[in-house]
């Protein structure tokens, strides 16, 4: 049985969040008075409109086109390109049983090196570790609104060379609770060093003032987009993603 698992998969930690998360429970269960700010899950109950149409349709067994539903996507491809101004096609948008899932998949397929800011949503790098794609990480402050400059941002580039090149830029952010103001600076280094941006916007529907900025306005040719609908309106896991203008299909 020597050598069962990969060496890659050895270097493997358990999610902070969910370690957190059993070691709350454990105080809890002492008797702990504990303030969690582990492992989130909602409290809020799912909107009727979903519940009515899942058991509207729930006699519906048939397997599902690889991208997911042609309504499912049109409706998608509708809703953003009102939104962002940036014509979505139906054909570029692909749905996913998850963000995470759709993420590790891209990890899966890619070759090349990972850009990560810090701090970081826990399963960025776990993930990058299993595509074995090597992580570069940019430590941010409160100072820049814990999001990387466009010096950090060409100083890690520099540093990788002629390689493929991803930057997995989370807005509103996870755990910083901030949003990026600094979309076109770095959108300017990522063309100038033909960095790929993957824009994680699970909470872009959480913002204080109800307001939409994506990194996809100022660079929407090499923008990957992961969103979805568990974070807003605690309808689970249920995720999609996009990718605008070319026809290459990651799952994102």
């Amino acid at each position: 049985m020597k050598n069962l698992v990969k060496k890659n998969l050895l270097k493997l930690k358990p999610s902070a969040t969910l370690q957190i998360n059993e070691k709350s429970k454990y105080l809890i269960e002492q008797g702990k008075k504990v303030f969690r700010f582990g492992f989130g899950q909602s409290p809020f109950p799912i909107p009727d409109d979903i519940v009515s149409t899942l058991k509207k349709f729930s006699d519906r067994k048939e397997y599902l086109p690889m991208q997911g539903l042609p309504e499912l996507r049109k409706a998608i491809s509708e809703y953003l390109t009102k939104r962002t101004k940036i014509k979505y096609a139906p054909d570029n948008i692909i749905i996913t049983p998850g963000s995470k899932e759709a993420m590790l998949l891209m990890h899966v397929v890619f070759n090349g090196e990972i850009i990560l800011p810090a701090p970081s949503w826990v399963s960025y790098e776990p993930q990058a570790i299993i595509g074995k794609n090597k992580v570069h990480w940019i430590q941010t402050s409160r100072e820049n609104n814990w999001f990387p400059s466009g010096k950090d941002i060409e100083r890690v580039a520099k540093k990788i060379g002629n390689k493929n090149k991803i930057l997995i830029l989370n807005s509103p952010n996870n755990p910083s609770g901030t949003t990026c103001n600094n979309f076109d600076e770095i959108s300017k280094i990522a063309k100038k060093y033909k960095i790929l941006i993957l824009s994680d916007e699970i909470y872009t529907d959480m913002t204080f003032d109800k307001s939409y900025s994506s990194i996809s306005k100022f660079y929407p040719e090499a923008t990957f987009i992961s969103g979805g609908l568990s974070k807003w309106c605690g309808a689970g896991g249920w995720r999609l993603g996009f990718l605008p203008y070319q026809k290459i299909y990651l799952n994102l």
